[in-house]
């Protein structure tokens, strides 16, 4: 009988043998009780980070691959945009090691191969969003914890292909032989995973599918207006009736991009 060890990381061993070698933070969202630009009034009544998470494939992972690999999945948008500003992953590092990813974006799939085809087999079509560390959990080769990445804008009815690449640790996830793509929703999203690739954005290394992601996403849903901005000014938000004693009124500032009209930083002001 071939016990889970004996499959685990079945891909690297699969690989090897081919080888030709690669900030939003939680909180408690206060009521926007009137947001401003300047000393015009926008609107009322807003959430400013209402985020919600997608969970995808529940299992253990079974499988894995190295440091320098990528996995692929698709983010598909309901009936609103949104923007997936946190996450977290399962990957071969040991407990409370700290390792890197990179994060990529294509507008449509990033599901196909084999290796020489396929979105993931060229660069072509793909943005870097941007490299984070991550903290891994308690566990060896278990989860991550869960940690801020550059925010994924998913319009609504599109479909958005992300990459993440690892360094300093190889990703885990679930699946061997070549199952079929799983997808899992919610009202919001829907995730399609996925593939896994040793040599990410080339025509070579090895191709593995479909291997699922191991892990969530933590989003918000980009209701209320868009806030458009030439210059990259800041804003002014008034937040009211915010958690104690009485009514405070506070002021935060956030830097709008000139190019995408989306927000990208924050602080208190």
């Amino acid at each position: 009988m071939i016990s889970d060890d004996d499959i685990r990381d079945a891909d690297l061993k699969e690989a090897q043998k081919h080888s030709q070698v690669t900030d939003f933070k939680v909180y408690t969202p206060p009521v926007i009780q009137t947001l401003m630009v300047g000393n015009t009034t926008l609107g009322s009544g807003y959430n400013l980070l209402d985020t919600l998470t997608l969970t995808a494939n529940p299992n253990s992972p079974n499988n894995g691959g190295a440091a320098n690999w990528a996995i692929f999945f698709d983010l598909v948008g309901g009936a609103q945009e949104l923007s997936v500003v946190q996450m977290n992953t399962a990957s071969t590092a040991t407990a409370g090691a700290t390792f890197s990813v990179e994060i990529f974006t294509r507008s449509g799939t990033a599901l196909g191969g084999p290796v020489s085809s396929g979105p993931g087999s060229s660069s072509a079509g793909w943005t870097s969003l941007g490299t984070v560390s991550v903290l891994q959990g308690p566990v060896n080769a278990g989860m991550s914890e869960i940690f801020n990445i550059p925010a994924i804008t998913v319009p609504a009815g599109d479909t958005v292909g992300v990459a993440v690449k690892f360094t300093g640790a190889g990703p885990r996830y679930y699946g061997t032989g070549t199952p079929p793509y799983s997808t899992y929703s919610d009202a919001n999203v829907s995730l399609t995973t996925g593939d896994a690739r040793s040599v990410p954005f080339t025509p070579s290394g090895s191709f593995f599918s479909s291997r699922e992601f191991c892990g969530s996403i933590r989003y918000f849903v980009n209701a209320g207006p868009v806030l458009r901005s030439a210059d990259g000014l800041h804003v002014r938000i008034l937040l009211t009736g915010q958690p104690g004693a009485g009514i405070r009124v506070t002021q935060q500032k956030i830097r709008l991009s000139p190019i995408h009209n989306r927000l990208v930083q924050q602080n208190l002001w």
